[in-house]
């Protein structure tokens, strides 16, 4: 297991299935953290390489400074995901991460598939 650092968030990667697998970027909700997906990790190693995302305040992120609102939760993961490099990727979140998953559109970068 590595671990990805950015000014935004933090995060690890999970690579037990190897360079051509796909990759599943897993954002829990808040008050949480990356554990909530102990056993997605589990299950799904094998068949993905893995980056579960600390949300700013939370996890790995707690001691990042806030706000910590929702143009910050959507800059997050998307720091992680372009610190990282990889433009495609599942993205998996836990209620109620999803409610505020509209906000990622407008700071996805345009190299980012929709």
């Amino acid at each position: 297991m590595a671990e990805l650092y950015t000014s935004a968030a933090q995060a690890e990667i999970i690579d037990h299935a190897g360079p051509t697998a796909p990759w599943l970027a897993l954002v829990h909700g808040m008050a949480q953290d990356s554990r909530v997906f102990d056993a997605q990790v589990k299950a799904f190693r094998d068949r993905f390489r893995i980056l579960l995302i600390d949300l700013p305040g939370h996890g790995l992120s707690a001691d990042l400074p806030g706000p910590f609102g929702q143009a910050e939760m959507a800059g997050a993961v998307v720091a992680a995901l372009t610190a990282l490099a990889k433009w495609r990727f599942i993205i998996g979140a836990r209620i109620p991460a999803r409610h505020w998953a509209c906000c990622w559109r407008p700071v996805i970068p345009t190299g980012f598939a929709r």
